[in-house]
């Protein structure tokens, strides 16, 4: 049952942190192995990564600008 809840709550576009949550786990990597079979609905969860400028890691002044 649990397995077929975490991937009707997938299927339906809710977060993986709210599936991990719904089920009770503590980190989503538990949560994983209920949804390791859905690999195309994992991948819709998936967020784009904007591009880091390069001097964002620039060490200025002994500190790490963020």
């Amino acid at each position: 049952m649990r397995h077929t809840l975490a991937s009707q709550l997938l299927r339906n576009g809710v977060s993986l942190p709210v599936i991990s949550e719904t089920l009770g786990h503590k980190t989503t990597q538990t949560t994983m192995g209920y949804l390791r079979i859905d690999i195309d609905g994992l991948m819709k969860c998936v967020l784009e990564v904007p591009d880091v400028p390069s001097d964002f890691y620039t060490q200025k002044g002994g500190l790490f600008y963020v």
